[in-house]
């Protein structure tokens, strides 16, 4: 039975690693000073469709989220940083994730 299970949580692990994750990682940093944005709220929209997912920066500004390949108009928002949109959209092509380092501007 434990051979079983274990061959079992192989297989899943195996599965996983063979399908590879899509996605995209970076920093969300301040256009002046280059230090990244903690609490950042991220929204990645496909561009041929109307899914979104959501995802923050952490204490450091990093980010990473799982997408499936594709294109995305990303957001930015954050206390005290004007609102950011894309100017171009992000791809995901491949396995891995690709890096969107994300630079938005402080408020007047």
């Amino acid at each position: 039975m434990r051979s079983l299970r274990n061959s079992s949580m192989l297989l899943g692990v195996l599965l996983l690693v063979a399908t590879g994750c899509t996605g995209l990682k970076g920093i969300v940093q301040d256009q002046e000073s280059g230090a990244g944005v903690a609490h950042a709220h991220l929204i990645f929209r496909a561009v041929d469709g109307d899914e979104a997912r959501h995802t923050h920066s952490d204490f450091s500004g990093e980010y990473h989220i799982d997408l499936p390949e594709g294109q995305y108009d990303v957001e930015v928002t954050a206390p005290g940083y004007r609102n950011y949109k894309s100017p171009v959209p992000a791809a995901v092509v491949g396995d891995g994730h690709d890096v969107n380092d994300v630079f938005i501007q402080k408020e007047n």
